[in-house]
């Protein structure tokens, strides 16, 4: 009798709380690897299980996560045969969701979670099935990121928070971390992210809201680490930024916006876009910046010749000291 009580109430169990399938792509982690894995062996949500993939680390990645993983059953290490660029390597992790997952969470290998993290991450997309990407506040070198919801809403439609966002609101969708996602949406193709989009989490957000819903945590969930050679890092030093958002600006403005607000935008991004090179090209930038940007405007159709820097840059230095004569002059 005790038996079928049990068995019962473990079935209950599985069918109301969902399982989570964490995944981690890791290259040279080994500083960090141990104090990632306290915070997910420490969550008070219990149903989940944890896949490290190692990028062919030359530290000791993959003996230090090894060494954890012998001791827990639920936590798997995968050894890439070849080493993979950083997105390739992200949806190499996504490939390991297990089937019976229902959402899907990332962890960045340097960064670390809240012990409630991934609870009330659930605990938000459960009560509203028609959510399918969670995000949350972080805390990042001191600062509280990702604000600007009304903390009375922890729900909106899909439409509503990107249309916000190409309108100037506030950026909200994250970082992979820091969002969780359903695991439908992952397992949806072979290759989650965009791998010619360094940004390519963003670009998700834009591409699954057309036809679900944003939910969110106003709490702090994780914190993050933007160190010296990461994928951040690289973003912060190059600008991805600007190429990040004319991509999502291309293939998704329609959706969200009129075409009258979508042309537009469009024509100011590029503005921007040319501003900003010649801005950069003051700075001396080397190859490698010019090898990022050129390139990929070209493909997205807004070639830009090196006579157009020359001219954006001296547009900028003349607005510069216009503003700067105009504050002399009301001073």
């Amino acid at each position: 009798m005790q038996s079928n009580s049990n068995s019962t109430s473990a079935q209950t169990d599985a069918s109301t709380t969902p399982h989570v399938s964490i995944v981690t792509p890791a290259y040279n982690e080994g500083a960090h690897i141990r104090e990632c894995a306290e915070s997910i062996l420490s969550q008070s949500y219990t149903r989940w299980d944890w896949t490290v993939v190692d990028n062919v680390s030359t530290d000791d990645t993959y003996e230090a996560i090894s060494s954890i993983a012998a001791g827990h059953e639920r936590i798997r290490v995968v050894r890439n045969d070849r080493f993979l660029k950083n997105t390739e390597n992200h949806n190499q992790a996504f490939r390991q969701v297990s089937p019976k997952a229902g959402y899907c969470k990332l962890v960045a290998a340097d960064d670390v979670l809240r012990p409630d993290c991934i609870r009330r991450l659930v605990e938000v997309a459960k009560a509203h099935p028609r959510v399918a990407i969670v995000g949350s506040l972080a805390h990042e070198n001191g600062k509280v990121r990702f604000e600007g919801i009304p903390p009375s809403r922890v729900r909106m439609s899909g439409v509503e928070i990107c249309r916000a966002h190409f309108l100037g609101g506030p950026y909200v969708f994250g970082v992979p971390t820091s969002v969780l996602y359903r695991a439908d949406i992952v397992r949806s193709r072979h290759s989650f992210y965009n791998e010619r989009n360094i940004h390519a989490d963003t670009e998700v957000c834009y591409e699954f809201l057309r036809d679900a819903d944003f939910g969110f945590v106003h709490e702090e969930l994780s914190d993050l680490r933007v160190r010296p050679g990461s994928e951040t890092s690289y973003s912060q030093r190059l600008g991805t930024y600007r190429y990040g958002r004319l991509v999502v600006l291309l293939k998704y403005g329609r959706h969200y916006l009129t075409e009258t607000e979508w042309a537009s935008l469009v024509e100011d991004e590029i503005r921007l876009y040319r501003r900003f090179l010649g801005k950069n090209r003051l700075r001396k930038w080397g190859p490698e910046f010019w090898d990022y940007h050129l390139p990929r405007l070209e493909e997205l159709g807004f070639p830009v010749t090196r006579g157009e820097v020359y001219r954006s840059s001296f547009d900028f230095v003349r607005d510069v000291i216009r503003q700067r004569l105009g504050r002399n002059n009301v001073e």
